[in-house]
């Protein structure tokens, strides 16, 4: 199934007739299918808005969507989707949400553009491939805001960053906030966990965990972010738990039930209120129109190569990577530079107090 659908995708890549075609890898279903419906939402609102000023290059767009099953030994196409674009070929891929290595592959001799529209771990993050842009930054740079908030609401009190030395986001954003720490001269206030190091002994490192600190800040896998905060809970209720909301996914509100109030949660800003994407923000408003969430970065991503496509005069990624480097591109968060395919500002991140089925912004 995997060989099949790597072959037919190669196929649909490189095969182009008279449409451009905007392929979105997001996840339909499991846990991370609410991100996936996001990015396919903000995707969507772009390349309406492209077909209905006229399409580009005299071409209309055709959004196709494809399944990312989030799992690197199960990654597979949406056949049906596979077959209604089969004629149409791809001049853009957004994605795919969950990183596969095995993806360039796929690209490999393509002339599309692809955009990574979420943040990375350090290996994505400086990986190059001609038409390959990566607008989301690296995931550890959440670890600046969640400091930020840490100085202003919880500097008294002592954090526990749990982390999985085997995965890299987490091992990553640890080191990065202890870093953080220690240029700060707070290096007394962090301790670093690592999952690993107690073989699914979660209820021993609750307990050693709550002994010495008072705020948790949880990265790990989604079974893991909720089994760690509920044997927290068990043993201090008053403990302040922070997790990312893209590792813990739907799974941890499901787990957590109404425990989940009180979480702090970090998640990709926005931008609504960001001054650069305001205007643009209302118009889509009075059209009935809103990008949300992860979606925010999905439709920034389409109109960014809108702009490129037009500067280049043409859909083929080498001739856009020539005039990549000469000039800035708008994003909702301003004005962009790309080197070797990365942002040098990127969107950032936001903390969120959720209580009652509400998120609260804190920072």
């Amino acid at each position: 199934m995997r060989f099949l659908y790597l072959v037919s995708l190669l196929l649909l890549i490189v095969t182009r007739v008279q449409a451009a075609g905007v392929a979105v890898v997001a996840p339909k279903d499991g846990d991370n299918a609410k991100f996936g419906q996001q990015l396919n939402d903000g995707v969507k609102i772009a390349v309406d808005t492209i077909n209905e000023a006229g399409g580009l290059l005299g071409e209309k767009l055709e959004l196709i969507y494809m399944d990312d099953v989030c799992s690197e030994s199960a990654l597979h196409g949406d056949v049906q989707a596979l077959n209604i674009s089969k004629d149409s070929g791809i001049n853009l891929v957004i994605g795919p949400y969950c990183t596969d290595m095995l993806f360039p592959s796929m690209m490999k001799g393509s002339s599309a553009v692809r955009i990574m529209p979420q943040p990375l771990n350090n290996q994505w993050y400086n990986y190059n491939h001609t038409g390959l842009y990566k607008i989301g930054g690296r995931i550890s740079e959440q670890a600046k805001t969640f400091f930020e908030v840490y100085k202003d609401k919880w500097i008294d009190k002592n954090l526990a960053v749990v982390y999985s030395q085997d995965n890299d986001a987490t091992y990553e954003t640890a080191s990065e906030l202890q870093s953080i720490f220690m240029a700060n001269n707070l290096a007394n206030r962090v301790n670093l966990y690592d999952i690993n190091a107690y073989n699914n002994k979660m209820k021993k490192m609750a307990k050693e965990i709550v002994r010495d600190n008072k705020v948790a800040y949880i990265l790990g896998r989604k079974s893991q972010i909720a089994e760690i905060a509920q044997k927290l809970q068990e043993k201090d209720e008053n403990i302040i738990i922070i997790v990312d909301e893209y590792m813990a996914t739907a799974h941890f509100f499901k787990e957590m039930g109404n425990f989940a109030d009180g979480v702090y949660l970090l998640r990709i800003n926005n931008q609504k209120s960001n001054a650069n994407f305001t205007k643009e923000l209302v118009e889509l408003r009075i059209k009935g129109r809103e990008p949300r969430g992860i979606g925010v970065m999905g439709y920034a991503a389409v109109m960014m190569w809108r702009d490129m496509v037009k500067k280049a005069q043409s859909f083929d990624a080498a001739a856009i990577d020539a005039i990549a480097g000469q000039q800035s591109w708008s994003l909702p968060w301003g004005k962009v530079k790309f080197q070797h395919g990365r942002t040098l500002t990127n969107g950032g991140w936001n903390m969120y107090l959720f209580e009652d089925g509400e998120y609260t912004q804190v920072n």
